[in-house]
């Protein structure tokens, strides 16, 4: 058992690397091509959620405690991880001048402004943003722009908050890996999360200057968190926050309630659901939904436009910018189906996408049901979501990085 623990434990460290290396390096510095690339990633990330579920089968999981005294290395940990924070956070600061918050850059911090000022004014956050002349549709579902009502409030700027939250939340992680009797563990997972920022911000500073990706990221941290714990309040919580912001998680979500119900944690699953359920009709559905039915047929369509747009978006070579950027099986569907259009394309890609995630969801689910005693539940909901999200992304209509 401690040589299979040893080997995986090396494996996933390498893996969670490389993951990060195919994210921001390889394709960026021209290492790899488009299809080396985006087949790295995948592979990788598939990989690494089948290395967790293999490496807690038919074991016995017990909680690790350390005595009072025998972590010597607390103080220093946490001492190490706050100062790279602080140091990663002044190295933000100063990429801030070098992306003006403007359409011409991106609309997405715009329109969270739009969004998050009409609601502090006491306006609807759903009214439409007008950019250059022309008005477009408000499609951020609440916990994309909520959370941004205390930096218009505070008047700081809006790319303060995602980092903050990211801070603080792996700063919690770190907290509870501090009590690992793997030595090793306590000190990768502070260095994987600070390195994981740093190349992001190294060679994929777009992504933080732009966007807000930080924040829905920080979502599924916490989101994957909850996961090891019966708490059916913290999970019903953060899985709230994904559905109020991403909802990538939607098509696994079934996966999660099949799991609890056969392990017999059917109370579990009945105070999450509520509590879920509750949330989204006070966030979401009364306050916005009931008064326009039509919103999410409005911001599909709107995700279908601009999906095209990107398609249509031909950068340096003559291929579109996002689907050539070392992610995703787009550029399959745009190099072998040359002959049709672009919506014909999508569509394609939108339906490989849905029924291959299901079908991955479906077989876990079968393999949980006849494994279900060999391996711990909490473990399986981890590895089984990493490896579902893997095949969601990678055939996800437009993969931005």
């Amino acid at each position: 058992m401690k040589s299979k623990s040893f080997i995986s434990n090396k494996m996933l460290l390498s893996l969670a690397v490389l993951e990060n290396l195919f994210l921001y390096y390889f394709h960026r510095k021209d290492l790899l091509t488009q299809e080396w690339n985006a087949f790295g990633l995948f592979f990788t990330s598939l990989l690494f959620g089948i290395v967790i579920i293999c490496r807690f089968y038919n074991a016995t999981i017990t909680k690790s405690i350390t005595r009072k005294g025998e972590n010597k290395d607390k103080g220093f940990l946490i001492l190490f991880f706050t100062g790279g924070m602080l140091l990663l956070g002044y190295n933000y600061f100063l990429s801030f001048k070098d992306y003006a918050i403007t359409p011409d850059f991106s609309d997405i911090i715009p329109m969270i402004y739009h969004m998050a000022g009409n609601f502090v004014a006491g306006k609807s956050p759903y009214l439409p943003l007008v950019i250059n002349g022309n008005s477009e549709i408000c499609t951020y579902l609440p916990m994309h722009w909520f959370p941004f009502t205390i930096t218009e409030i505070t008047k700081l700027d809006y790319r303060w908050l995602p980092y903050t939250a990211w801070g603080l939340c792996s700063l919690w992680l770190l907290l509870k890996v501090i009590g690992s009797e793997n030595r090793l563990m306590r000190f990768t997972v502070p260095a994987l999360l600070l390195f994981s920022n740093y190349i992001m911000q190294l060679y994929g500073s777009e992504i933080l200057g732009e966007s807000i990706e930080l924040l829905i990221g920080t979502y599924y941290m916490l989101f994957i968190v909850s996961l090891d714990k019966n708490n059916w309040l913290l999970q019903g919580l953060f899985i709230s926050f994904c559905l109020l912001s991403r909802y990538s998680l939607v098509l696994w979500l079934p996966l999660w309630a099949f799991t609890l119900f056969i392990s017999g944690s059917g109370r579990q699953l009945i105070y999450t659901a509520l509590t879920i359920t509750v949330i989204i009709l006070f966030a979401f559905v009364i306050p916005y939904f009931s008064h326009d039915p039509t919103m999410l047929s409005k911001n599909y369509a709107a995700y279908n436009g601009a999906a095209y747009g990107e398609w249509r978006h031909l950068c340096g070579e003559g291929y579109p910018c996002h689907l050539f950027g070392g992610t995703g099986f787009a550029y399959c569907i745009y190099i072998n189906m040359k002959g049709w259009s672009i919506e014909r394309m999508v569509h394609l890609l939108q339906q490989l996408h849905l029924y291959i995630s299901l079908s991955v969801v479906a077989l876990c689910g079968v393999w949980y049901y006849f494994k279900r005693h060999k391996i711990d539940r909490r473990i399986f909901l981890m590895g089984s979501f990493k490896i579902y999200i893997t095949f969601f992304l990678f055939l996800i209509q437009v993969p931005y990085v």
